[in-house]
């Protein structure tokens, strides 16, 4: 108590004023942290309560006749239904999952599938396999109807998705092929409100035309001569260019925004110490100071403005 005291003495004979004041404000911040109340992040705060919810869904999805799918899948071939897809489905390596004629696979919003292994989806002129998104009365808990895109198919390193006769749509993107190393089957195949993309590519989107079926085969097209992206080159004209690309004018932005920073400071500085120095030939040294440091400060500005320009040209390739 004597401490805390002596800190909030008003004596301003005391030695050290600016301590006493910095040990004041230090002495309220830890009050104020020990007694602050924590957090909460509602009710999916913890992981039983987030495996609760799927298990809410799961109950309401089944009794609306639906077959939920979400998580890791063990090998199937799924007899036709209706079903729901929660959340991200993960089709691991040497996983194999087919989706019959006749199925439809609604899906939450928000919700992915990811391959690594491989899904087949075999319809038919009649009875297709149709992605797409789950209707907003027939969600577990109340969404609003604007809001109930899904987030589409990403092939990984080496898996494979062939389809035919499959109706893809009503996602924020449709079908993500990661690596050049996977096979990709599309046999009059129907793409309809795919948002972003219908098919991408290393990072490109692929020309395709939409509502109506389109057969696309990966990676024949690529070595047929037949690939074309929405912007850019044909076949090879892969964007493996962009990233490196894009760190190296981050990197002069950066660099460049921080010379102009420094260098605007020392201006700053000697401008201030040349203004109160009375010697001439100090005075002089401080102007020279100065003047170099202002040029360095143009330098920074200019290269900040090119790799921020360069950074942002690399999106339009």
């Amino acid at each position: 108590m004597r401490l805390v005291r002596v800190f909030f003495s008003k004596d301003d004979s005391m030695p050290n004023k600016g301590k006493h004041v910095f040990a004041q404000f230090a002495i309220v911040a830890l009050f104020v942290v020990t007694n602050a109340q924590q957090p909460s992040f509602g009710p999916l705060d913890a992981p039983r309560d987030i495996v609760r919810l799927t298990e809410e869904k799961d109950r309401f999805y089944r009794q609306k006749g639906y077959t939920p799918l979400h998580g890791s899948i063990e090998s199937a071939s799924l007899e036709p239904a209706t079903f729901v897809l929660i959340d991200e489905l993960v089709i691991g390596r040497g996983i194999d999952l087919r989706f019959a004629a006749g199925s439809r696979i609604l899906c939450e919003n928000g919700a992915r599938i990811r391959i690594n292994g491989k899904l087949i989806a075999l319809g038919t002129s009649n009875r297709p396999v149709v992605f797409a998104s789950l209707p907003a009365s027939e969600y577990c808990f109340p969404v609003q109807t604007d809001d109930t895109l899904w987030n589409g198919i990403t092939v990984e390193d080496s898996a494979a998705l062939y389809c035919e006769r499959v109706h893809i749509g009503d996602c924020d993107a449709g079908v993500d092929i990661l690596s050049e190393n996977c096979s990709v089957r599309f046999r009059e195949t129907v793409f309809r409100n795919t948002g972003r993309y219908s098919i991408r590519v290393d990072g490109r989107e692929v020309r395709i035309a939409e509502d109506e079926p389109v057969t696309w085969l990966w990676p024949e097209v690529r070595e047929s001569g037949e690939l074309t992206f929405v912007r850019g080159a044909g076949a090879g004209g892969h964007a493996r260019w962009k990233w490196p690309a894009r760190i190296g004018f981050a990197a002069i932005a950066a660099g460049g925004i921080g010379l102009a920073a420094a260098s605007e400071y020392l201006v700053r500085k000697y401008s201030e110490d040349f203004s109160s120095e009375t010697d001439p030939a100090r005075a002089d040294k401080l102007h020279t100071r100065a003047e170099r440091a202002a040029r360095l400060r143009t330098m920074g500005i200019v290269a900040g403005g090119v790799g921020a320009v360069g950074f942002t040209v690399t999106f339009f390739f």
